[in-house]
């Protein structure tokens, strides 16, 4: 029994050392020479609802069919490419492109109405999401775990002020893993 048990063991061992030897004997990867566009510089203003990109090599042009501004690299192959046409909640945005002459800049006006301005701001807001508020979020969207943790923890009568709100958080760490335990602590430590 203990001879089957050792020749399993090594003949298991060279199989993995075989294999990875066996592997390890590929040719090196070929670099690839990507197409590239060194980034000059980028440049944003709040006022005109403008970024600007320079770039040192490669130039900036529309795409054929109108719907993009394309990066090209030195060798006319298509580095990246900016949409111009977005949607942001709800909103539909269209970007202006303006082209410098020798195509090393591109300036990307965004036009919207006012009232979509108004709209994306309300949408844009920061809302302040206290310990308990995440704490609610992690109890709601984990509750199965929460539950059956608790009922986990019933089965041990002497202990219940101990094993049901241990089992109530193993459980719905289980399901929630580290979000859930970082909500729980922060509520519990009274974090902001």
């Amino acid at each position: 029994m203990k001879f089957g048990k050792i020749s399993t063991a090594v003949f298991m061992a060279v199989a993995a050392v075989g294999i990875t030897a066996g592997t390890a004997h590929g040719a090196p990867a070929v670099a690839i020479e990507q197409p590239a566009a060194a980034l000059a510089g980028v440049t944003v203003s709040p006022v005109d609802k403008a970024i600007t990109w320079t770039v040192d090599s490669g130039k900036f042009e529309i795409a054929a069919d109108g719907a993009a501004v394309l990066l090209k690299g030195a060798d006319g192959a298509t580095v990246d490419q900016v949409s111009l046409r977005q949607e942001i909640a709800g909103l539909p945005i269209a970007v202006t492109p303006e082209i410098s002459q020798d195509g090393r800049a591109v300036k990307l006006a965004a036009s919207m109405a006012p009232a979509d301005s108004v709209k994306l701001h309300d949408v844009a807001e920061l809302k302040d999401i206290s310990a308990y508020d995440r704490f609610m979020y992690q109890t709601q969207k984990n509750m199965p775990g929460i539950i059956v943790g608790g009922v986990i923890g019933l089965f041990f009568p002497f202990l219940w002020f101990v094993t049901i709100p241990a089992g109530m958080f193993i459980g719905g760490y289980v399901m929630g893993g580290e979000e859930f335990r970082e909500a729980v602590v922060a509520y519990l430590t009274g974090q902001p």
